[in-house]
Order: C-alpha cells, then sequence, then structure tokens
C-alpha cells in the first residue's frame, strides 16, 4: 500500500550519540493510508510518528532514532527488524485513537500489510 524506502536502515556508530536515519513513505493511491510501526525491541529505538497518516498522493517521513551506545554493537546482536503495518482508511481523516484501534485490535477484517525493514548497525 505505501511505497517505503529505504528497506534496509543504517545507523552510522559515534559512541555514547543518538543515531538516526530516516524512513520515507509514499501514498501513490486515491486513499488515506494510516500506518503503525512496531520494533523487535522498541526500548532502543524512539519513531516519530510512530503512527499517523498518509494523505493521498502525497509523501511522509518518519525519523528513527537508536539510543546512544558506548560501544558498536556486535553483528550477532543486530539482527533487529522494524515492521511497518498499512491499511487504507475508509472514511475522512483518521484520529490517533482510531489508528491505534485499527492496528491494536484487527477484528474489523481490514486488509494489513505489512513490510519487514532490517536494521543495520556497524
Amino acid at each position: 500500500m505505501l511505497g517505503i524506502e529505504p528497506l534496509e536502515l543504517h545507523f552510522p556508530f559515534e559512541p555514547n550519540k543518538l543515531m538516526s536515519c530516516s524512513l520515507h513513505l509514499t501514498n501513490n493511491t486515491d486513499d488515506y493510508i494510516v500506518f503503525n510501526i512496531q520494533a523487535t525491541n522498541p526500548q532502543q529505538y524512539c519513531i516519530e510518528p510512530k503512527r499517523d497518516g498518509v494523505p493521498p498522493r502525497s509523501k511522509c517521513s518518519v525519523t528513527i532514532m537508536v539510543q546512544p551506545q558506548e560501544q558498536a554493537p556486535k553483528p550477532e546482536h543486530c539482527v533487529e527488524e522494524l515492521i511497518v503495518q498499512s491499511t487504507r482508511m475508509d472514511e475522512g481523516i483518521p484520529t490517533q485513537n482510531m489508528i491505534e484501534d485499527l492496528f491494536g485490535q484487527q477484528k474489523n477484517n481490514k486488509s494489513v500489510d505489512k513490510v519487514s525493514l532490517m536494521v543495520v548497525l556497524p
């Protein structure tokens, strides 16, 4: 539903500094698309916005930050991913509560697209 770039998130490592990268979401449809981003390790990441709506024929940028670390993570500890969930919104501009309900309950039989993004830490 949403175009997502990049599919691999690269975070340049600097000791004791916040690491960040941008994620770009593109809605090429005539519908309002809402998204929700989940992390396999939510304490490690700050995602802004974590959930929101993308109007028809529009783009949205998301900033993903990794908490400061003293040392670069070992390769075996870098197997993490973020999951971008998205679905069409039937009526009007969604509120944050509407978006949370859409992804939180999944009882409304809506089709939800899920895309996994790999996190690459040096």
